[in-house]
This record gives structure tokens, C-alpha cells and sequence, in this order.
């Protein structure tokens, strides 16, 4: 080959090369760079600037690219540092596309374990906090009769305009759904900034709004449910359910073996049903129930002294001014509970959020007006909030572990589906 020829040759080989790897660059999302070509410059650090007042919108890897400190938020200090890297006063971290959660291949939850104990909340609710720390946090509302905590899980910075609330498990005996939702948090999680639902990745979806998740409202109840007394911890709480165990059987409310009423429970420790504790202002039950005494299911408690775990719901659901809807989660049946004769604005804004859920997860509408869905109906009735309650799976409780995989595909798109219905059109608007 002559030599002017093969210069020719070299020199395009070089420019190919050349562009190839600007593409790289551009398609890599350098750390810094806003406008995608390559480089960081003052005019990045101007965009991210525009970008914390709103003027500009960075999404997915382009967002994590610019967010410097990694807090899930662009401000003028992240355009600080990107100027600063732009005449090399500052070496930007290398962007990253997974957080460590996605980086990790196997799941933190398992939807397929016999049984999903409170221990096996513990460890997840932390391990999902260690590897998210910016997008996931919990906290304990409170302590049960037994000693397990109350946990609250919050996926977003808990500062969003905007809030959805979800309570699991207020019945021992429905604790299935307990792993399915905590398994729905960790795939949110993953996926925050790829798309996942409707061509939106989670970030962009609950970009306002936050999701307050109680995963075990119920843990002493789910204990007993689970693995009977030995699964409480202290010796007056085993007593205790003996005790009430022993008055029912002697009173002619149960003719079920001790093992079965114990399978069966879902109430909490103290034998009270925390759906039907929830009390109006003036003290009075929102709904009366004709079980006189603790027992395994539907009593409703004492007047005069609410119980942790509905105290704990109360205290947290009076303290999300913004509250847009919320969901009590329990199973089963695969229908949703909406109408509880509440005012017509409320009751259109109630079935509207069941429709919403109905689409996601596939489950029916009940159509009737005379179940008693308790939480959801007091969220409706006290604090004008859109609720449902959702029952899922199906089978008599505690349904067969391998409901949980399936609880989890029903509802693993209708936390988001929720959220981009209500910015749509506010449920409580």
C-alpha cells in the first residue's frame, strides 16, 4: 500500500476510533456532565443551577451523573462541584449505574420461605437502609404487649408534598402479605431510576410523593399465627393467650384445638382485633362488635385504653397533614372494600382509588355497602382520606405460603399506579 494511502487509512482508523470513544464517554454519563458531550464544563455547572430551581429536569442516569452527594436531590451544591471540576479544583466520584441494592444479583426479601417472621422484617427493613440509605429509611412508632417494634418504612426523603399510606398485617393470621409488600419495596428500590412502570422509573414517579409502608402492623399477632407460643417472647404474653385460649373454649365461642385457634389468630397479644379498635374523637368504637371478651378475633377492646399498635396508626396517620390515600392490606378474596356509606364526595373519590388498584393488580370490585373494612373506613370517616382495603390471595387464613408470589405480581405496580393517578387528578381534590 503506498504510503500516502496508508496515511489516509491510519488517519480515518483514528477518527473512527476517536468518535467511538466520545460515544462511550457520552453514553456513560461522566460524572458532571449535564449537556452529554463528554466533557464537564462551566455550562454543566449552569444547567445543574437551572436544575435546582426547577427550570431544568434531569431523569435516570443523566440525574445520578449530576447528583454529586449522592442525596437524591440537585442543588446549588452539586453545581458547586461540577464548576470546580470544570478547571480541576475537584475529582467528581465516577457515576455509578446501580446503587449498591442493584448491584446486588440475589434479593433481599424471599417470597418463599414456610413463614416470614418479624426477625426476618428486622433484618431485610435494615439491610434495605443500609444499601438505599438516600431513597429508604424505618422507624419504630411504638412497642407492642411482647416487645417487637412497630416499624414504619418511608421509600423517598420523607419530605415529598405528597404522602400514601399503607398498612399490612393488622391480623395475625394474614401475614402473608407482609413479604410480598417488603419484596415490592426492594424492587422500587432497584429500580429508581430505570423504568418500571409505564415507561417511568420509580424516582420520577414518586418524585413528590412519599410511601409510608407499615409491613407488620400486627407482629405480636403474626408471631402467634406463625408459630404459636413459642413464637412470643415473654413468659406473661404466652399466659395470657392460654388464658384467653381456655375462657372461649369454656364459654362456648370456639370448639377449635388449641393448635388450630392459635393458626387462626388475629387479634393481637392481648387478644383485642386492632381493625376493629380504631375509635372516633369522642371515644366511641367505629364499629361494635358482639364479642364481649379477648379472644382470638373481632374484640374490639377497651374504651378507655386504644391499644399500641392502633395507637401507633392513629398517631402516625394524624401526623401526615398531606395525606393523599390510603391502602390496609389484608387477605384474602382478591376484591377491594371501598363504599362505607361515607359522604357522596368521599365515597366518588374512594371508588375512584379502587379503580386505580383494581386496574393494577387485576383484583374485583366489591360492589355491595355493607362490609366492614374498619381502618380504611375510619381513614375515610375521621379524616376524610380516600381508602380501601384490598384482600389478597386466596384460600382460608393463613393461606398457603405460595400465595405470597402471587400477592406480590398483584400488587407489585399499584403503589405507583396510585401515585401517578393522584398526581393526575388528587383523589382528595
Amino acid at each position: 500500500m503506498p504510503a500516502y494511502t496508508m496515511k489516509r487509512f491510519l488517519f480515518v482508523c483514528l477518527c473512527i476510533s476517536g468518535l467511538f470513544v466520545f460515544c462511550l464517554g457520552a453514553s456513560a454519563h461522566v460524572a458532571g456532565d449535564a449537556d452529554g458531550d463528554g466533557l464537564v464544563l462551566a455550562a454543566d455547572a449552569r444547567l445543574v443551577l437551572r436544575a435546582s430551581v426547577e427550570l431544568e429536569t434531569f431523569t435516570g442516569e443523566s440525574f445520578c451523573a449530576l447528583d454529586t452527594d449522592g442525596d437524591d436531590v440537585l442543588t446549588a451544591k452539586d453545581a458547586r462541584s461540577v464548576l470546580r471540576a470544570s478547571v480541576e479544583l475537584e475529582t467528581l466520584p465516577e457515576t455509578q449505574k446501580n446503587t449498591a441494592l442493584t448491584a446486588r444479583k440475589d434479593p433481599v426479601v424471599s417470597l418463599n420461605g414456610a413463614y416470614y417472621t418479624y426477625n426476618d422484617l428486622c433484618r431485610d427493613l435494615e439491610t434495605l437502609q443500609t444499601l438505599a440509605p438516600s431513597r429508604f429509611s424505618y422507624t419504630s412508632l411504638g412497642q407492642t404487649a411482647d416487645g417487637r417494634e412497630i416499624w414504619c418504612a418511608v421509600l423517598g426523603t420523607g419530605k415529598a408534598k405528597n404522602r400514601i399510606l399503607a398498612d399490612v398485617a393488622i391480623h395475625g393470621s394474614e401475614h402473608r402479605n407482609t413479604p410480598a409488600v417488603m419484596r415490592i419495596i426492594e424492587e422500587y428500590l432497584r429500580n429508581y431510576d430505570r423504568a418500571f412502570y409505564k415507561g417511568k422509573t420509580v424516582r420520577e414517579i414518586l418524585d413528590d410523593t412519599d410511601l409510608y409502608i407499615l409491613p407488620m402492623l400486627n407482629p405480636d399477632g403474626a408471631a402467634i399465627s406463625q408459630t404459636g407460643l413459642e413464637g412470643l417472647n415473654k413468659q406473661s404474653s404466652k399466659d395470657r393467650v392460654q388464658a384467653i385460649y381456655r375462657s372461649n373454649r369454656s364459654a362456648g365461642r370456639t370448639g377449635m384445638s388449641f393448635a388450630r385457634y392459635l393458626n387462626e389468630w388475629k387479634a393481637n397479644v392481648n387478644g383485642v382485633d386492632l381493625n376493629r379498635n380504631l375509635q372516633f374523637s369522642d371515644k366511641r368504637f367505629l364499629y361494635e362488635t358482639n364479642v364481649p371478651a379477648p379472644a382470638a378475633r373481632d374484640y374490639a377492646g377497651d374504651r378507655a385504653n386504644p391499644e399500641a399498635e392502633t395507637a401507633a396508626y392513629r398517631k402516625l396517620a394524624e401526623s401526615l397533614p398531606d395525606l393523599a390515600a390510603s391502602l390496609s392490606i389484608h387477605t384474602q378474596g382478591e376484591l377491594i372494600y371501598w363504599d362505607c356509606r361515607q359522604p357522596e364526595k368521599g365515597r366518588a373519590a374512594a371508588k375512584r382509588l379502587a379503580n386505580t388498584v383494581s386496574a393494577a393488580s387485576g383484583y374485583r370490585l366489591d360492589m355491595s355497602d355493607s362490609f366492614v373494612g374498619a381502618v380504611a373506613d375510619w381513614m375515610m370517616i375521621e379524616k376524610g382520606i380516600p381508602a380501601v382495603t384490598v384482600e389478597c390471595g386466596k384460600g382460608r387464613n393463613p393461606i398457603a405460603a405460595d400465595e405470597t408470589p402471587k400477592i406480590y405480581e398483584a400488587l407489585k405496580t399499584v403503589f405507583l399506579a396510585v401515585v401517578l393517578e393522584n398526581t393526575n387528578t388528587p383523589y382528595a381534590g
